[in-house]
Order: structure tokens, then sequence, then C-alpha cells
């Protein structure tokens, strides 16, 4: 039977062991001649999530930083629950994200896609393919969990 990941980043937990917040962090991060939006490391702190493609270098400086290991920031653990296979099941890219998408999308059809704005596509899309992979494998394990009688979601990416 295929298996559901979710990925539980400790973030939060060890800043506020540290007395720290993510503006600390960023100060630390810029000390040490790395630069990091706080976007990539909000994502970083909220991550509770489906697996997906993952900044490895903003791990790296992140680990580096707070003195951690990459396996004390971030904990892998299987989906087991309906409820957790339900939520990714049902899952939906967020609507900002995906009109975002599409009119990156129609500039690059247009031919006036800059190199910036190829590499958030690029990043969008992997992300939207991430995302519908994992609703696939957990809508594929609630279905052999119901016998095959678990109702599709359909048109929700």
């Amino acid at each position: 039977m295929s298996e559901v990941k979710i990925l539980r980043s400790s973030l939060s937990d060890i800043l506020q062991a540290r007395r720290m917040n993510l503006t600390d962090l960023r100060r630390v991060l810029k000390q040490r001649g790395h630069t990091l939006d706080r976007k990539r490391l909000r994502e970083l702190q909220d991550m509770n999530a489906p697996t997906g493609k993952l900044n490895i270098a903003v791990i790296i400086e992140v680990c580096d930083a707070l003195g951690v290991k990459v396996g004390d920031l971030l904990k892998v653990e299987r989906a087991q629950s309906e409820a957790q296979l339900r939520r990714i099941a049902t899952y939906r890219f967020p609507a900002a994200k995906q009109r975002r998408m599409d009119e990156l999308l129609h500039k690059g059809n247009a031919g006036k896609l800059g190199a910036r704005e190829r590499q958030e596509l690029d990043e969008l899309v992997e992300e939207f393919e991430e995302r519908t992979l994992q609703k696939a494998l957990a809508l594929d394990v609630l279905q052999k969990k119901a016998g095959g009688n678990y109702p599709s979601v359909r048109g929700q990416h």
C-alpha cells in the first residue's frame, strides 16, 4: 500500500526555547552572510504538511545558525489517521497561488516571461505537482481502506 508522509517542523519550538522569533533568526542568518526572506522562513516554520519540495540550502542555513541537526528541525511521520489522509486529499491549492501561476503561464505563452518570473513559475508548478501527487496517494490509501467506496475529490488541487 502506498504511504503518505507528513513533514513536521520544530522551528517554532526551537525558537521559543531560545526566546527568539523569525526576525531574530533572520538577523542571525544575515550576520552569517545568508539572506533569507521572511516567506521562506515562515514556510519552514509552518511546515506541517505532506512532504514536497524543500529547499535544502535554507534548511542547512537555518540548522547551522541555530546549532541544531536537520533531524531536530524536521520530523517525518507517516500519515496514519483517516483525518490526516482526508486533510491531504482535500487540500486546495491556494487561490492566490493559482492566479499567480495562471498569470505567469499566460506571460510565458506570450514569450514575455523574465528569468525571475520563470523561476517563480517553476516553483509554483513544482509545488502544485507535488501537492497533486500527495493528494492522489492519500486518496488511493483512503479508497483501499474503504474497500473502494471512498468518494473522489475531483476538481480540488
